[in-house]
């Protein structure tokens, strides 16, 4: 790998609070293509489909899991990091090194070539190549195989609320590509035709979100019922990577085709409303100078602090990056502003109740503003001080993640970061 560029310039967005790269690392050909991130502790771990690294908050390369630690999903449970692709679930630690490695097999005793999988509950559930959803044991052995259809490619699956949805082309019957959910037995319990597509997550509740493969993706969130929440075009961008983070859709791909000019073939990421659809945010990023070589975000994660992001870049030879990106002029996210050293908010981090201390303030008024880490107002109170000097603030509605609280009194304005667990 290559040692790391630091990009200090400012990037154009369409809308919303501006963001800039802090760090950009680039790959060596071969490595593969990037396929998920996992955030821990303020390190960053990116799996490519031949090898998986542990990088700082800052960049510096701090492991290399070794040869052979490649996955096509990745994913972090408890204190633990599950690398699952081609034809074994290997356990990781943390902090850089294969544990445990177990070889997955079919009901003849082939290898199933892992191309998906998700860990639910005390379970990995995967889809085989063709025709079967499978169980395993966390020691890979094998608890069920459950039919599709009589011929089917699955191409996304993930799960959520107890739930596990996959995504296939149904051959036969000729059913096209649908959507179908099934329960942690096996059973299926609803299928719907979604078309194909490019990317989808399902969040703890056991939403899934979807986006469609068309020159400008349309983004559908499907309830736990099978039915349509909302659907929104996401213009000017192709998203082929998605993450849930508390109430925020993250996004991530290419700028669409009737957005290049001049053969410009930039990234392209976007912040939306989970709840409503509603975008929040979006950016592209030209990573290269060569305006013909294309460039494309494939895996997002953020941890309301700072936006990572995974893609490859260039058609021949393919090679990845991983960039870094955070509020210009911030790098925390979400900015503390001490104007006004009057007012105290307790305890930090707390559970979802915070107590807003007005201390020796002479104002008998404060309006009070929360915001998510996306810029999003969640909460807004206007508060009396004459009668009492402290107040509850309940975001016991919100998921959890950082926040910012925006205190106004007269002339006066105070702006702290809150983290809510």
């Amino acid at each position: 790998m290559k040692a790391i560029v630091f990009l200090l310039i400012s990037i154009p967005i369409f809308s919303g609070a501006q963001l800039r790269i802090e760090w950009k690392n680039d790959f060596e050909p071969g490595e593969g293509a990037a396929t998920g991130i996992v955030l821990n502790e303020g390190n960053v771990i990116l799996s490519l489909t031949h090898v998986t690294y542990l990088f700082s908050s800052g960049g510096t390369t701090l492991a290399n899991f070794g040869s052979g630690s490649g996955a096509m999903e990745i994913q972090k449970v408890q204190n633990k990091l599950y690398l699952i692709g081609g034809t074994a679930l290997r356990i990781g630690s943390l902090t850089g090194q294969i544990l445990e490695s177990y070889n997955l097999t079919d009901d003849d005793g082939y290898p199933n070539a892992l191309q998906n999988g998700k860990i639910l509950g005390n379970g990995l559930y995967t889809a085989h190549s063709y025709n079967y959803l499978l169980k395993y044991k966390l020691n890979g052995e094998r608890v069920f195989t459950k039919k599709v259809a009589e011929l089917s490619t699955p191409e996304f699956l993930k799960a959520g609320g107890g739930y596990i949805y996959l995504h296939c082309n149904v051959i036969n019957p000729s059913h096209g590509t649908r959507l179908m959910q099934y329960d942690t037995l096996g059973n299926q319990k609803w299928s719907i035709p979604v078309g194909y597509l490019d990317a989808m997550v399902a969040d703890k509740a056991g939403n899934c979100y979807i986006t469609a493969a068309n020159p400008e993706s349309t983004v559908t969130k499907i309830n736990p019922a099978g039915e349509v929440v909302w659907s929104k075009l996401l213009n000017g961008q192709w998203a082929q990577g998605m993450s849930v983070y508390g109430d925020s859709l993250l996004l991530c791909g290419n700028i669409s085709l009737n957005a290049i000019t001049d053969k410009n073939q930039s990234c392209a990421f976007s912040i939306i409303s989970a709840t409503s659809g509603d975008i929040l945010h979006q950016q592209d990023v030209d990573l290269y100078e060569d305006i013909n070589e294309r460039e494309r975000m494939k895996t997002i994660a953020t941890d309301g602090k700072a936006i990572y992001i995974g893609g490859t870049h260039s058609d021949e030879n393919p090679r990845c990056f991983l960039i870094k990106l955070s509020r210009e002029g911030n790098t925390t996210g979400i900015g503390e502003n001490k104007t006004s050293n009057n007012f105290s908010i307790y305890p930090n981090p707390g559970g979802s109740q915070f107590r807003i201390s007005c201390g020796q303030s002479d104002v008998s008024t404060l309006n009070v503003t929360v915001r998510n880490i996306s810029g999003q107002v969640v909460y807004k109170k206007q508060i009396s001080c004459n009668d009492q000097k402290t107040f509850t603030l309940d975001l016991g509605k919100q998921a959890a993640g950082n926040y910012s609280v925006e205190i106004v009194s007269g002339k006066d304005k105070t702006v702290k970061k809150i983290v809510v667990e």
